[in-house]
């Protein structure tokens, strides 16, 4: 009887579908773009972020004090997903001129324009409705983080060094429940791995899609010259689609016919 049942559903989807296409759609970000499709914001007086290719934005520069964002317009699903990025810091080799950056997804009042704090901020620290990884150039750290709340400084990165001058590949899978952090060095490929326990995303963000992006912040110390330079580049954010009612329909009806096979 289930047999027969799942067989006359599944002829029913199919007539109700003939000449339809059915699509599940997920979301995809490919690259900066030169900025076309994003939203730059700055809260400083400084140089501006700069694009020194179409795929690369110099979000902070030698200036202090300097907090920036760039977020994608489109929001995008928080559902599992893959991030990856290149990540370079140029001129911060004197302590106390540089403080960081963070990769964060956010579905604050502010939408694509949000922009936090400063210094150890890192232009997310007040982002409400977000969840941020963080690269710390301050303590050589990286940390996780949430509703905009900076507290104290995430764990070491060592032996590998954030401010070493070399191009870091940074790739985030987050599979429904744990997010997962790889950075590798390019040059002497020290990589650094940690898992952060986030639950339900979109529970923490409070929306089923969200705005995701990059925020930087310089000192607000005495580093005229001496900021850190910082560079993202090669970003790619891909959502990995849940299953649709009628795939999940057609997996159980196969499974009932697999258990029914002689």
């Amino acid at each position: 009887m289930t047999v027969n049942r799942c067989a006359l559903i599944l002829a029913s989807v199919a007539a109700a579908t003939a000449g339809f296409e059915v699509t599940v759609v997920h979301a995809d970000i490919n690259g900066f773009n030169n900025l076309v499709g994003w939203q730059y914001n700055q809260g400083d007086a400084g140089t501006p972020a700069d694009m020194p290719d179409p795929d690369t934005i110099h979000l902070t520069n030698l200036g202090t004090a300097q907090r920036r964002s760039v977020f994608n317009l489109t929001p995008q699903p928080v559902g599992p997903f893959t991030a990856s990025f290149t990540y370079q810091v140029l001129n911060a080799g004197i302590f106390g001129c540089d403080y960081g950056a963070t990769f964060v997804i956010q579905n604050s009042s502010e939408g694509a324009t949000a922009l936090g704090g400063a210094d150890f901020g890192m232009g997310y620290s007040g982002i409400d409705n977000s969840i941020a990884v963080s690269l710390e150039l301050q303590n050589n750290a990286s940390g996780f983080y949430m509703n905009g709340e900076v507290r104290g400084s995430g764990p070491s990165v060592a032996p590998l060094s954030l401010v070493s001058g070399h191009e870091l590949n940074v790739v985030l899978t987050y599979d429904g429940t744990l997010l997962t952090q790889m950075i590798t060095d390019t040059v002497t490929l020290e990589e650094h791995n940690r898992t952060f326990d986030v639950g339900d995303l979109s529970s923490v963000i409070g929306s089923p899609t969200a705005f995701v992006g990059f925020t930087g912040s310089t000192t607000e110390g005495a580093c005229s010259g001496n900021a850190a330079n910082q560079f993202f580049s090669d970003f790619h954010f891909t959502s990995v689609p849940e299953p649709t009612a009628l795939s999940l329909l057609v997996c159980g009806c196969a499974f009932v016919f697999k258990r029914r096979r002689p």
